[in-house]
């Protein structure tokens, strides 16, 4: 509560029936002070947004789009939802595994651009793959397949945070490497899944 009231102080959004430097705030003023402060955030957060936040897509190879939200909905109303044979499934994410193992020298010599536009090519495939193999099997297929997504989403963020500091710290580096560990781990278990 007394964050709020430093938060309010702070955009003098004085409650009414307060006193500001020994002027008492009437009703009336509170509510053009508030409308005029929050219009003026508003406008100014329509300006400073950053464009990759409302224009990302699955498979937008743009490095802006790294860490930010993307709509996998849109991708399977769009393309619709296929089936796959775990044969053909585990060959391509043998491939997809192979890459992401690639990503292992990248991350040591800090080289962020390409393991970022690797990665937004490869985490919607891989999401399409497990839908795709999880259209016709029961049983843990989809724990399965939404962890090795889950866990390519989090690599994602940790790329997105190393890439956008000017000197990632020795903390981003090392969640950046665990990251990618738990990446290979949990891809293949999903490799070792389909093969059973």
């Amino acid at each position: 509560l007394a964050s709020y009231g430093i938060f309010c102080n702070s955009l003098h959004l004085v409650p009414p029936g307060r006193a500001v430097n020994a002027v008492w705030v009437t009703r009336r003023g509170w509510v053009v002070r508030a409308s005029s402060t929050l219009l003026t955030l508003e406008f100014l957060g329509g300006i400073f947004t950053p464009p990759a936040s409302a224009a990302c897509v699955p498979g937008d190879t743009d490095l802006d789009c790294l860490g930010y939200y993307k709509e996998y909905g849109l991708l399977t109303e769009k393309r619709g939802t296929r089936t796959m044979s775990s044969k053909e499934a585990s060959r391509l994410l043998v491939k997809y595994l192979d890459t992401i193992k690639s990503w292992t020298k990248p991350i040591k010599e800090r080289d962020f651009e390409t393991i970022g536009t690797s990665m937004l090519e490869l985490t919607p495939r891989v999401k399409e793959l497990g839908e795709a193999v999880c259209a016709t099997r029961d049983g843990p297929c989809e724990d399965v397949a939404t962890a090795a997504f889950s866990s390519l989403f989090d690599l994602e963020a940790a790329v997105s945070l190393a890439y956008r500091e000017s000197r990632p710290t020795l903390a981003a580096q090392a969640a950046l490497m665990e990251a990618h560990r738990s990446a290979v781990f949990r891809v293949s278990a999903f490799v070792s899944y389909l093969k059973s």
